[in-house]
């Protein structure tokens, strides 16, 4: 899972219904652990704002440990990276999923109103994939796949400002001259963008699950597709990074959106997810703010998910309908990994209201996703 964009604008003023019940985004989250396993072996289960390190799962003591068999079985763990905005969205991941791995690619053309590449591979892990184990600068964030008809690569540059982070990202796929190639480079545009989740999962099967989702990226870079160029400028990035002791079986509905604050527009970025995690990393990023909301319900037609989507939170704060100008979908049955997997790409309109603010969301660019893994 991961964070897209938008480029049109979004107003806010003040909300100044006294009759609104108090919401999660009312409570700021507090800044994120350096580690997520505290002294005593034990979990802590919580959203948080900034960068943990990476989860030692064998440091985890009774009622939390696992054998290590039992870790490897269950250990799942994901690079996600985003960039979308006027021209394209572009959708890219690396998994390792213990027993296989997988990496993908695949540009949609707004203007066009298709996907104009979608390449899927399934290869090694440790050999064609090679997932970072946290998002902290340095060798820890390097994530890359090599191999198969693609290569991603994906990693933070050390050093800049405080509380600000910097992503190089480099694609191709495809022959020789590639069929897809891309480079780019994220950087944040407001202080710290990252939101740190770690959720309980003990009651589906699975152990704990630590997620980093960052949004609001401005894009510098391009595109090129077989031979057309696209440039990446007034595009937005988001990156989802994630590495979990998971049940067998996962199931989950996520919606992704965000804008830089470049042109002058306030940053807004918005993470949900229904199922799997849950209300845990649900946020909405405003101004450089990282605000909670409540838990995600995401309706939509199975039977025809391009038709409009409604995102609504428990707690009122975001309502919204999603309209997509496209689907991509994949299935794979390999027997030890299964998995469906639809995500529509298009645009947000609606409301979100948090901190004190009421926020008209028109044309905000993202993607909703329903997936449902047994690996």
């Amino acid at each position: 899972m991961a964070s897209t964009s938008s480029h049109p604008a979004a107003s806010t003023a003040p909300s100044t219904d006294a009759s609104e019940p108090r919401r999660l985004s009312d409570q700021p989250l507090p800044p994120a652990p350096s580690s997520i396993i505290s002294h005593s072996g034990a979990p802590l289960f919580g959203a948080y704002v900034g960068a943990s390190s990476p989860p030692a799962w064998s440091s985890l003591l009774p009622p939390w440990s696992r054998s290590g068999v039992w870790r490897f079985a269950h250990s799942k763990r994901w690079q996600y990276a985003s960039i979308a905005g006027p021209r394209v969205i572009i959708g890219m991941a690396i998994a390792d999923l213990g027993v296989g791995a997988n990496g993908f690619l695949y540009v949609f053309d707004r203007d066009a109103r298709k996907v104009v590449a979608d390449v899927s591979v399934m290869g090694v892990p440790g050999f064609n994939a090679k997932v970072a184990l946290g998002v902290r600068a340095g060798a820890e964030s390097r994530t890359e796949w090599k191999g198969r008809g693609l290569n991603i690569l994906i990693e933070r540059v050390a050093g800049g400002s405080a509380g600000t982070s910097t992503w190089n990202i480099k694609a191709s796929a495809g022959g020789s001259p590639p069929h897809v190639s891309l480079e780019a480079t994220l950087t944040s545009s407001v202080p710290e963008p990252t939101m740190c989740a770690f959720a309980r999962l003990d009651a589906q099967g699975g152990l704990a699950n630590c997620t980093h989702k960052s949004a609001c990226f401005a894009v510098s870079g391009k595109a090129i597709v077989t031979g057309k160029e696209y440039d990446l400028a007034d595009h937005t990035g988001g990156l989802d990074h994630t590495f979990g002791l998971v049940a067998r079986h996962t199931a989950w509905r996520w919606v992704s959106a965000s804008r830089s604050g470049a042109e002058g527009k306030e940053a807004l970025g918005l993470n949900l997810v229904e199922g799997f995690n849950g209300e845990v990393e649900n946020v909405v990023w405003v101004g450089g703010k990282v605000y909670r909301v409540g838990a995600a319900v995401v309706k939509f037609d199975k039977e025809n998910p391009g038709k409009p989507w409604k995102i609504q939170t428990s707690d009122g704060a975001v309502d919204l309908e999603f309209v997509p100008e496209g689907v991509r979908s994949q299935d794979k049955n390999l027997v030890l990994v299964k998995s469906r997997y639809v995500q529509p790409v298009g645009v947000f309109n609606g409301k979100i209201t948090v901190g004190g603010m009421e926020i008209m969301v028109e044309n905000l660019v993202g993607v909703t996703e329903d997936h449902d893994a047994t690996w």
